[in-house]
C-alpha cells in the first residue's frame, strides 16, 4: 500500500517539478515579426517555380515556371 502511494505521488508530482525553469522569457532587441492581422486577408498567388525544370504539363518541354503551366479554374 506505501509502495503505490509512493509510486503515485511521484507520477503526479514529478511532471509539475520537471519543467520548472525551462521557460526564459526576457526582452531582447531583436526585429519582431508580423502580427497575425497583418495576415489575414485575400491572398492570390502570383507566381511559382520550381529549382529543377521538369515537364509540369506534359506538353514535351520541361519548365520551371509551373505558374505558366496552370488553367484559370
Amino acid at each position: 500500500m506505501l509502495t503505490q502511494l509512493v509510486k503515485y505521488t511521484l507520477v503526479f508530482t514529478l511532471p509539475f517539478f520537471s519543467c520548472t525553469g525551462k521557460l526564459d522569457v526576457t526582452n531582447n532587441t531583436n526585429p519582431q515579426g508580423y502580427a497575425d492581422s497583418q495576415l489575414i486577408g485575400i491572398w492570390k498567388i502570383t507566381g511559382f517555380s520550381s529549382s529543377e525544370p521538369f515537364d509540369w504539363n506534359n506538353d514535351g518541354r520541361p519548365e520551371s515556371n509551373i505558374y505558366n503551366t496552370w488553367t484559370e479554374c
